[in-house]
């Protein structure tokens, strides 16, 4: 084989090595000490043209990457998955306190709307991993794989990151600003400590960039 400009020029593999139709992987070992390369056919067929795949510990690194963010944000959501319920439950009572007992607490009205706010918010890292969130999908569907991973790769990248950025950049000093002042409910009798409601914009910021470091890792160790 040669060094091309493009890569590795070499013949077909030995007999017993697996042959891909497209793209395939395949590796030589024994006191050659050939790497395991990414081929693909090329001209007749006679010859295949080599490139270098994602070393192994790239590929041990990214799936390492993959795994953690994965864990970590299906860690987050079935916590905060249990504040559904909570939702139900806090409505529910606020609904029988004021039509059957005729009171009600302000504070408890907002409580379920915290709850949800907290699930929505923080759990859009877990939704995201488990592709929840709407998607119009009129081409993906019908792509390869490798189109997909470069779509997916292109997305986080382009939209996603970027949009995570400027909500977190956007929305600090109005978070800061309720922290230092203690900021609580305007409706008197309301909820406390109203900068950690805002604050979770950051969680969400957070746990979405943190997904679409997964996204990219998934999709570069399919394109590899």
């Amino acid at each position: 084989p040669g060094l091309g400009a493009r890569g590795l020029v070499g013949r077909l593999p030995p007999p017993g090595f697996p042959r891909a139709r497209r793209l395939g992987l395949f590796a030589l070992s024994g006191g050659g000490g050939y790497k395991a390369a990414t081929f693909a056919r090329h001209g007749s067929g006679r010859l295949l043209r080599f490139r270098r795949p994602l070393g192994r510990r790239c590929v041990d690194f990214l799936a390492l990457v993959v795994r953690v963010v994965d864990a970590v944000n299906e860690t987050i959501g079935r916590g905060v998955m249990w504040l559904s319920l909570g939702v139900v439950l806090v409505c529910f009572a606020t609904v029988y306190m004021r039509y059957a007992l005729g009171t009600g607490k302000p504070w408890i009205q907002e409580l379920y709307v915290w709850q949800h706010a907290i699930v929505f918010l923080a759990a859009a890292g877990y939704t995201l991993l488990h592709g929840g969130h709407v998607r119009v999908d009129l081409f993906y569907g019908k792509m390869s794989a490798r189109r997909r991973a470069l779509v997916d790769i292109w997305g986080t990248v382009v939209l996603l990151w970027p949009l995570a950025i400027v909500i977190a950049y956007e929305s600090a000093p109005m978070v800061a600003l309720s922290w230092s002042n203690d900021e609580v409910s305007q409706q008197p009798g309301g909820m406390p400590d109203v900068w950690f409601l805002k604050a979770l914009l950051h969680v969400f910021c957070a746990v979405i960039f943190i997904q679409g470091i997964a996204v990219v890792a998934r999709g570069l160790l399919v394109l590899g």
